[in-house]
């Protein structure tokens, strides 16, 4: 793994450890639970759908150094709870993504808010104040959100991947008019930013005059057709920057695929007459 893929796990690590010891967690917990945090901070950099099998140990590993430690507020077993039932969300979503279902994965956040709530209203001492613990948890949770906003601001930052770019691509055409460099912003909008119309427009307006404009559609149309599937409200942000990587990557293959199949045919102005 290179130096620029070691630096944000190395940040994030560290925010964790520090947090943990702002909160009150003792230093001998914390270097415990590094393992547990290294690899919940490095599951980013791990190859899909692995990538969930690593967050889910990392979780474990936290979960089992908190229970070294022991405790006996119900807090603490609630957070235990959770930490063991994030760690099982995690390993399911990984089968079931094996399995071509990736609906527990995009939905990670409300799986695991929903053992964190069960928890929470298990543990809570006195049972019959269901009003109080609701109450609380709320306000924990609005609490949460906030840093997790913040965080997952922080984290797209430290993630963001260097753009892809259209390098390689239209500069592979002879041509060196206005239309190339036309083409080459236009391959850049939709490589890094998924602008499809553009690129559509660029294509067939410069097609070769005797060239049928059907024939360009059918060629085009994988790019009309192409969706990106950067999950949702509910799926973890780290996920969710893998998600928008691996298709600008996606989009990369396609329009390097298109076009290599227009100047097969003489279309798509590369050799306009």
């Amino acid at each position: 793994m290179r130096g620029s893929e070691l630096k944000p796990i190395a940040i994030e690590a560290g925010g964790a450890a520090l947090l943990m010891l702002m909160l009150g967690f003792g230093p001998a917990l914390v270097i415990s639970a590094l393992p547990g945090i290294i690899l919940i901070a490095g599951a980013s950099k791990a190859p899909r759908p692995r990538d969930l099998i690593v967050r889910g140990a990392g979780f474990l590993l936290l979960a089992a150094a908190v229970l070294a430690f022991g405790g006996t507020s119900w807090l603490w077993r609630a957070g235990l709870f959770t930490a063991f039932w994030t760690a099982g969300v995690y390993w399911l979503a990984w089968y079931l993504k094996s399995h071509g279902n990736d609906a527990l994965e995009k939905n990670a956040l409300g799986a695991i808010a929903i053992g964190a709530l069960v928890g929470a209203l298990y543990f809570y001492p006195d049972r019959g104040a269901t009003f109080t613990v609701v109450t609380e948890l709320l306000v924990v949770g609005a609490l949460i959100s906030i840093a997790y906003a913040i965080s997952s601001y922080v984290y797209s930052k430290l993630h963001d991947e260097i753009p892809l770019g259209s390098e390689g691509i239209a500069k592979s055409t002879p041509r060196k008019d206005s239309y190339a460099g036309e083409l080459e912003r236009a391959i850049k909008d939709f490589v890094e930013r998924g602008d499809k119309a553009a690129l559509l427009v660029e294509i067939l307006e410069n097609r070769p005059l005797n060239y049928p404009k059907w024939v360009v559609v059918d060629v085009v149309r994988k790019i009309v057709e192409h969706e990106d599937d950067l999950g949702g409200a509910l799926t973890p942000t780290w996920l969710r920057v893998k998600y928008a990587r691996l298709a600008r990557e996606r989009r990369k293959r396609l329009v390097s695929e298109v076009l290599h199949s227009l100047r097969m045919k003489g279309g798509g102005g590369v050799e306009r007459p």
